[in-house]
């Protein structure tokens, strides 16, 4: 059977631009060098996602390859190579040639005679126009970046798709007869019920949308016209490639030369002897499929008794938790998703505050419609990978990971959509009800050891006979490495090739599968009549059972299967070790907190233990800047120290020894030497950073002596060791020599956070500053020179003048008429302020991470501090959260001038859409900072998956126990989303959730949640605890571990007095230091005993202090007489983001509800 890599294609066309033809009559690829013109790689046992479609009387099928009634043959003439497909459809026969001449992609669709029919055929080619590498990385990402036009002429629509990024590939579809519509992107075509159909919804419509979308799945659909067959008709669809198209689409271009092109080919043969045509015939289909039946809410009620947060669609019962933190989704919520629901498990291997094994973490993906393991890894995620990933996200191509046929009435069908779905932090669970049976299945990992496992069941104990499908990798993409296969009885060995990688770094890794019973080993040819294998790389279990279990593990495990409720029990157990047992209880409001802990634990231990995500399935490697923010976050905040060390050493390690600078990101196993050599500006402070954290937290100074080695960009090899101080002031003078000439500001360098505002102009990386990275120096710089001032006074000395001269230069070029510009440009003229009030070429006012780093980094004074929050509630607050600009970034078609991403998207999501979470957070911190509570909590909501769309009235249905990257509002195009931004902050468009899981905002989120609403800080001999809460919530505990000891806080709010009692007794304490307000408590950690109670009496300003005050200043400003409502507002408003806010507000309520300028129910209000 194996080894295997190469299927048996035919290729028409020329060096230039060919395609690939497989023996089923399926298009597998279509090319012009390392570029690839279609985005999905089709294999014969079900259809290529490129086809042509027939519709009579209602009915439809497919014209070419599996799936449609069409033989194939493979041909040559003088002029070219071409393939001819015959077929018949409801009476309706055809001849469908397909060639390539020069450019131009030509299916001359031959109508036979067939009096009283009526016919429609569509043409559908999903489009990447870009390198092969790219698009087996992320398809969608791809996507993303495709300019789409649409021209509409008296023949009918012309399709224009320009590749924003790399080398502005283009292509034009349309057709030489007459067309009626188009679609541009697959979720029309296909739509979101194909998941549950198979059938696309377009062929269902009397015509396609016609409307671009630009979205993740770029797809060319055009029909045509409605042709009589009175007599034959000919239909001819072209899609031209051009390998260069640099200027922005404004008209087709091709279809002149397309016409003339097929002038060459229009009369050549195409009727050949009936034996000459031939079929792949199969005898089990993946587009046979079974779905479980719907469940009504009284079989929701029996098999979840104890369900909480309960979501309802339109008043149905969507979804909801279980009491073991088990996230429910029924699948009627399924036809509402554009991402379908899905779960990354993973094992820890045994991982704690001190050790960790990256190398041996397992880690599978499921989703909802029966795939049960895919992207199935041990350690790296790019190349350890035993199974292949999902590549579309409405389950078009069903080949991929692990998946299982049932045979019912004599037929094999693909286990599909479920009737529900369930979701537990390491495990996956679906239940099929049928007719006559209920099915489990469920697959799940182990925390200590890698090692996958699935259970199929049948709870009526029904044996049926079952093919289990593993669509095998054994590298980073399908077919790039031979595979090897052994079996020894229950156990078979899938072994890396000597040749690969892998193999190279691991030659001791292979996977190995094991049944609990006997199976029948084979491959794909169990799908076909004649019982030949098309070498695809499938690995098939055939056996008749009505339950087994089998077990996905490593050459490092043994071979023993797991057991379900252990495996949960254990690894909920040491979840809640890790996040110190938290528990809130008596409010309500708060009650998503308790299970929105534990899946952003399990997000962010995935983005460092296994980096990549259900969008962003590529990964493998830590992104300097993000390992130090969202895994280090969550370590310091959940008092694990010693993983946070581990990461500055491992940090440290890559640091390049030649210029003191990090890579952008690198791989930190055995593929360490995978890494990228350059990095943004900002990047080389995040390590400084962490390092000042830590120090601050633990006082941990002995870190400044450990040795780790350099690294050396030759080579890319580990140099001789040298201390982390070492290390540390090679970075201080790499930052340093960094600094526009003349300033104390960092230069842009290749960007900065935002990676969408990369600088387009190379000339600009040393000509620009960036209003946010200086703020972070300086934050960094500050922290670091107070940690280590009673440890090493020369150098903190340095940093300290550093920090001052970076936040004189800061404020004499950067803050400029009460606002700290995005960017400012060195010119020769002098200094060009970039998104600031000032800039008129953008348009755009205001940057958000300016706004936030300068209260956080406590770089702006008091004032500074007040001005810069007002603006951000006046501008950059809308109904999702707060966005990173005042405006969307002009589009020209995806034209650069200032920025890279910023401009070449045309997708309008993730940053594009400017609404980042991770953001999000960092606003959060920056309302701590100023104890703005109803700012803060408000924020935190917004980015709560489990409540955003009952907090977020504009949000659509997402799924709620994963982390969101982003809030993407549902704009078809960039040009909508400039004209119509305003509508976002109104809530008149709709904001859906963007990539899932993989991102460094987990982590960072959780330390907002500990550190800042509940206020708790544990230090190295001290706690520190500075909640900020709205009084509005009322009192509530927590159940939480301080110094690994249980503790039961609870916090008092409205009071009169602020004080801290601990078991009861009243302990003196010292006020938490704040740059902007009165801090909260400081207390020695050697009070917290086993079983601690801690009572936090929080003190209302606002009533005791603000509100009186608020008064007085209103009387006493304008007197007995001369108050007026507008004088109130104004004043009001003026004061709104301080911390006085919500007083100032609520005085001018009373006062003029008081003067009978308000009614005393508007002022209720």
């Amino acid at each position: 059977m194996f080894p295997k890599n190469q299927i048996k294609t035919y290729v028409i066309g020329s060096e230039f631009l060919n395609a690939k033809i497989l023996e089923s009559g399926n298009i597998q690829e279509i090319r012009s060098g390392i570029n690839r013109i279609n985005t999905y790689v089709s294999n014969n046992l079900e259809p290529s996602v490129a086809n042509l479609f027939i519709r009579v009387d209602g009915k439809y099928s497919r014209m070419i390859g599996i799936d449609s009634p069409a033989k194939v043959i493979f041909t040559n003439d003088d002029i070219n190579n071409y393939v001819v497909y015959k077929g018949s459809f409801e009476g309706v026969s055809y001849h469908i040639i397909f060639s390539i001449i020069e450019n131009a992609l030509l299916f001359d669709v031959r109508l036979s005679e067939a009096k009283g029919k009526i016919v429609e055929v569509f043409y559908g080619l999903d489009v990447s126009i870009s390198n092969i590498y790219a698009i087996s990385n992320n398809e969608a990402y791809v996507s993303q970046y495709i300019d789409h036009k649409a021209y509409l002429d008296d023949d009918g629509y012309t399709l224009c798709s320009r590749q924003n990024q790399g080398d502005s590939l283009y292509l034009e579809t349309s057709t030489l007869s007459k067309n009626v519509s188009y679609d541009i992107d697959g979720f029309q075509f296909f739509g979101k019920d194909y998941k549950f159909t198979n059938l696309p919804v377009s062929l269902s419509k009397p015509k396609l949308d016609s409307e671009i979308y630009q979205y993740e799945f770029a797809y060319h659909a055009i029909q045509s016209e409605k042709v009589d067959l009175e007599e034959a008709k000919r239909i001819v669809f072209y899609s031209y490639y051009s390998d260069k198209h640099p200027e922005a689409i404004s008209k087709p271009l091709y279809k002149d030369q397309v016409k003339e092109l097929y002038k060459k080919v229009e009369n050549r043969k195409y009727i050949f002897e009936e034996d000459k045509y031939s079929s792949l015939d199969l005898k089990i289909s993946y587009l046979d499929y079974l779905n479980g039946k719907d469940l009504d809410e009284e079989e929701v009620k029996d098999l979840f008794p104890n369900r909480c947060l309960e979501e309802r669609i339109d008043g149905i019962l969507a979804s909801f938790f279980l009491d073991n933190k088990a996230h429910v989704v029924l699948n009627y919520k399924e036809k509402y998703l554009e991402r379908p629901s899905g779960n990354i498990i993973y094992s820890q291997n045994k991982f704690n505050d001190v050790t960790y094994d990256f190398e041996n973490v397992m880690a599978s993906t499921g989703y909802i419609f029966g795939l049960f393991n895919s992207q199935v890894v041990c350690g790296n995620t790019s190349f350890n990978k035993l199974l292949s990933n999902l590549r579309n996200p409405l389950n078009v191509q069903k080949i991929s990971g692990q998946r299982i046929f049932i045979k019912t009435s004599d037929k094999y069908k693909l286990l599909c959509m479920p009737s529900v779905f369930i979701m537990g932090i390491n495990y996956l669970k679906w239940i099929y009800k049928l007719e006559d049976d209920t099915l489990e299945i469920k697959s799940y990992v182990s925390y200590e050891t890698s090692k996958v496992e699935l259970e199929f069941k049948s709870l009526k104990g029904i044996k049926y006979d079952l093919i289990i499908t593993n669509h095998l990798v054994m590298g980073e993409r399908e077919h790039e490495s031979l595979i090897h296969i052994e079996k020894e009885e229950l156990v078979t060995k899938v072994l890396f090739d000597k040749d690969s990688m892998t193999y190279n770094k691991y030659p001791d890794l292979y996977f190995k599968i094991g049944i609990n019973q006997e199976y029948e080993l084979s491959d794909d040819r169990v799908f076909y009549v004649d019982n030949k294998s098309r070498d695809e790389n499938l690995l098939t279990f055939s056996l008749n059972s009505n339950s087994f279990k089998l077990f996905i593990g490593s050459s490092f495990t043994d071979s023993k299967h797991l057991e379900f409720e252990k495996e949960i029990t254990n690894y909920l157990a040491k979840a809640k070790k890790f996040v110190n047992g938290f528990n809130i209880e008596g409010v309500k409001e708060l009650e998503s907190l308790n299970y929105l802990v534990y899946w952003y634990y399990h997000d962010a231990m995935c983005h460092y233990l296994t980096p990549h995500g259900l969008e962003q399935y590529s990964g493998a490697a830590w992104g300097t800047r993000d390992v130090c923010q969202g895994p280090a976050e969550l370590f310091l905040s959940m008092h694990k120290f010693g993983s946070a060390k581990n990461i500055i050493l491992d940090v440290y390690k890559h640091q390049y020894i030649e210029n003191g600078n990090f890579p952008q990101w690198f791989m930190f196993d055995k593929f360490y030497n995978i890494q990228d050599l350059s990095s943004h500006g900002d990047v080389i402070v995040w390590p400084a950073m962490l390092l000042a954290k830590y120090l601050e937290a633990t006082d941990d100074f002995a870190i400044l002596d450990e040795k780790v080695p350099y690294t050396s960009r030759e080579g890319i090899k580990y140099t001789e060791t040298y201390s982390i101080k070492d290390h540390l002031i090679k970075e201080i003078d790499t930052i340093e020599a960094n600094f526009i000439n003349g300033t104390k500001l960092s230069c842009y360098g290749g960007g900065d956070w935002d990676d969408t505002l990369q600088p387009a102009n190379s000339d600009h990386k040393k000509e620009m500053v960036s209003g946010w990275t200086t703020c972070l120096t300086y934050e960094a710089f500050k922290k670091l020179s107070l940690s280590l001032s009673e440890v090493d006074s020369k150098l903190s000395i340095r940093l300290s003048k550093l920090a001052s001269g970076i936040e004189e230069d800061y404020n004499k070029l950067v803050f400029k008429d009460g606002v700290p510009a995005g960017f400012i440009h060195f010119r020769n003229e002098g200094i060009e302020y970039i998104l600031h009030p000032s800039d008129k070429a953008s348009g755009i006012k205001y940057r958000l991470l300016p706004l936030t780093r300068g209260i956080i980094s406590e770089m702006f004074d008091y004032d500074q501090a007040i001005r810069c929050a007002k603006i951000i509630d006046d501008n950059l607050m809308f109904p999702d959260g707060v966005r990173l600009m005042s405006d969307a970034v002009k589009y020209n078609g995806g034209i650069k001038t200032y920025f890279n991403r910023a401009e070449t998207a045309a997708n309008f999501g993730r940053e594009i859409g400017l609404q980042y979470c991770h953001a999000n957070v960092r606003y959060l911190e920056a309302m701590h900072k100023l104890g703005l509570s109803c700012h803060f909590y408000d924020g935190l909501k917004k980015i709560n998956p489990i409540i955003v769309t009952d907090v977020v009235k504009n949000a659509l249905p997402r799924q709620r126990n994963s982390y969101f990257s982003s809030s993407d509002g549902c704009f078809n195009t960039r040009y909508d989303a400039i004209a119509n931004f305003n509508k976002l902050k109104t809530g008149e468009v709709g904001v859906k959730g963007g990539w899932r899981v993989y991102s460094s905002g987990p982590g960072i989120y959780l330390n907002a949640l500990i550190t800042n609403f509940l206020g708790i800080k544990e230090e190295a001999k001290q706690v520190i605890m500075d909640p900020l809460i709205p009084s509005y919530l009322g009192d509530f505990s927590l159940n939480y571990q301080i110094n690994d000891k249980d503790v039961l806080i609870h916090y008092h709010l409205n009071q009169t007095k602020k004080k801290l009692l601990i078991n009861g007794k009243e302990i003196k304490y010292k006020d938490a230091t704040n740059h902007y307000r009165s801090g909260g408590f400081v207390f020695d950690k050697s009070l917290i005993k086993d079983s601690t109670v801690i009572d936090v009496y929080l003190e209302n300003e606002l009533i005791n202090k603000e509100i009186k005050g608020c008064l007085d200043f209103f009387l006493g400003e304008s007197g007995e007489n001369g108050l007026t409502l507008d004088k109130i507002f104004a004043t009001s408003k003026r004061y709104r983001c301080s911390t006085a806010g919500v007083g100032f507000e609520l005085a001018a309520m009373v006062v003029a509800a008081s003067r009978n300028l308000i009614s005393q129910d508007e002022a209720r209000k």
